[in-house]
């Protein structure tokens, strides 16, 4: 992205950093703040205050979009897949849609449903506004050498929930789909939330690949869950629930995860094994060796059941639906 006829300012004011856009029709703040323990796990901080936060912002917001570019950057994603080679495919983030974007970054989720609510036709005249810029970018990557791309994620049952996701998320995924279908590539989604409510949609949307996919006790979804729901219609990567690898789990319940996990995921096909989105800062990394061993005893392909160490009676409960 580029931006032009925009001033745009950052300051650090101790640990919080401001960033201004300063437009014709005012300026847009938004904070955010680092603290010295997320700086010590390597966390990014959080944004604690977003740039939209009244209808008085609107003008300023719509003023920053119309002056944002979108620019191909096709040189340097070439060199990317020498980098990767073939420990996975080389996977570029296509954005998502409009509603999504303002939601996590122009107004948060709390206040922007209250926007929703309260200043209706502003938010329809908003949410219309980045069209031509989203249908650049993913034309950009239906243009690129990539075969899979990565649309969407981080939407949850309750925060996103299913007359949202109908509205909003749906048609949107469903068109870009059906341009990377028709283009001989796949479209794969970030599932590290609880979609429990959202399977039928996730399927409905034409996703080829649910990537980060976290099962109980992170949500209340497992690998089984969303078999049932989707078949083999979707890839399922991911699995390992991250927090099942963070020190103070019981070593007991790491190795029942990881039992109970192949169990779920037999015979395999159109499964991925993975994190749930991201090795947690606090991980016991023998626990991450220990994965490679439980996949040479447990992985070999068609999975077998029968092959398997004993299903555990009890594993880590799932958050209640």
């Amino acid at each position: 992205m580029r931006l032009r006829r925009l001033d745009v300012v950052e300051r650090q004011a101790g640990r919080n950093t401001i960033t201004e856009w300063r437009t014709p029709h005012g300026t847009l703040q938004k904070l955010f703040r680092l603290t010295s323990d997320l700086a010590t796990y390597g966390v990014r901080g959080l944004e604690v205050e977003y740039r939209i936060k009244s209808a008085a912002d609107y003008a300023a917001a719509h003023y920053r979009l119309e002056h944002t570019d979108v620019v191909p950057t096709h040189e340097h994603f070439a060199i990317e897949p020498h980098a990767v080679g073939e420990d996975g495919p080389n996977m570029p983030d296509t954005a998502c849609v409009p509603f999504h974007a303002f939601l996590r970054e122009c107004a948060g989720y709390e206040h922007w449903y209250y926007e929703l609510n309260d200043h209706p036709a502003q938010v329809k005249q908003f949410l219309a506004a980045p069209a031509d810029q989203l249908a650049s970018i993913q034309q950009i990557a239906l243009d690129s050498a990539a075969h899979v791309l990565r649309f969407e994620g981080n939407y949850d049952s309750r925060l996103t929930p299913p007359p949202i996701f109908d509205r909003f998320f749906l048609p949107v995924a469903l068109a870009y789909a059906e341009r990377a279908h028709a283009r001989g590539k796949l479209l794969c989604t970030h599932t590290d939330e609880d979609e429990t409510l959202l399977h039928s949609r996730i399927l409905a949307c034409g996703f080829d690949v649910a990537e980060a996919f976290t099962p109980p006790p992170m949500t209340s979804a497992g690998i089984a869950d969303a078999r049932a729901d989707w078949g083999e219609r979707i890839a399922i990567w991911g699995g390992i629930a991250s927090t099942m690898l963070s020190a103070w789990v019981p070593e007991a319940d790491f190795e029942a995860h990881m039992v109970n996990l192949f169990h779920e995921a037999a015979p395999g096909r159109k499964f991925l094994l993975g994190t749930g989105d991201n090795v947690p800062t606090d991980a016991d990394f023998q626990r991450v060796h220990r994965i490679t061993r439980i996949v040479e005893e447990c992985g070999r392909f068609p999975i077998d059941p029968a092959r398997l160490p004993p299903r555990p009676k009890a594993v880590a409960a799932p958050l209640p639906r």
